[in-house]
């Protein structure tokens, strides 16, 4: 579907260059489009798509002399690496994701871990038995729904906040749901960076007294 669009895409900024007299816009215009597919697609189809749209860059330049030719898709082809890095960049990250995430799901222990946005991502098969029906899936679900029903929303927020914001393993205390409001001891420990940063929690089975 991609390699289709590409093309598409090749050919309307092909004729769009057919109205400007002094500029050509396919090679920059061609790479924002391999800079943008970077974030979703992975490595072979950024470099098969630079391919296809190196030709319509190349067409485009016809008019110019071979030197300028050269040199632009020299240029192209640069950008078209760069843009490739960020996709096998993207898919390292993922396979790492995917690796915790297999972890966690086996881990013989209550375990949540989330995003930046609260968001669960990875749960263990333990945490499944222990929190109530009422918020299955986990995953998808706020975690800040799932840790601090002992507080009112606005306070768990900015708690989650807090613990994200922080480097380590530190201890705290959470309520899950269906535990009658009984505190909990639990060690959290945050970890990556920017986009794959996680909060991972691991909650101790003894409720407080």
């Amino acid at each position: 579907m991609f390699y289709l669009l590409s093309i598409i895409y090749g050919f309307v900024i092909l004729l769009s260059d057919l109205g400007l007299e002094d500029v050509v816009i396919t090679p920059m215009m061609g790479l924002w489009w391999l800079l943008i597919l970077a974030f979703f697609r992975p490595p072979k189809e950024i470099a098969l798509i630079a391919l296809i749209l190196l030709g319509f860059v190349i067409v485009s330049l016809l008019d110019n002399s071979l030197k300028i030719i050269v040199i632009r898709s020299i240029s192209f082809t640069i950008g078209s690496i760069l843009a490739g890095m960020v996709a096998i960049e993207k898919e390292r990250v993922a396979d790492q994701m995917r690796i915790i995430f297999r972890i966690i799901h086996l881990i013989p222990a209550v375990v949540i871990a989330s995003d930046s946005q609260g968001t669960i991502i990875a749960v263990s098969d333990m945490a499944l038995t222990r929190v109530s029906s009422d918020y299955r899936p986990l995953v998808g679900h706020a975690i800040t729904d799932i840790l601090f029903g002992h507080l009112k929303p606005t306070t768990g927020i900015a708690t989650y906040r807090e613990w994200f914001q922080r480097d380590g393993i530190f201890e705290v205390q959470i309520c899950l749901p269906g535990s009658s409001d009984r505190l909990q001891k639990a060690t959290v420990e945050c970890s990556g960076k920017r986009d794959s940063r996680i909060l991972v929690v691991f909650i101790k089975e003894k409720p407080l007294a």
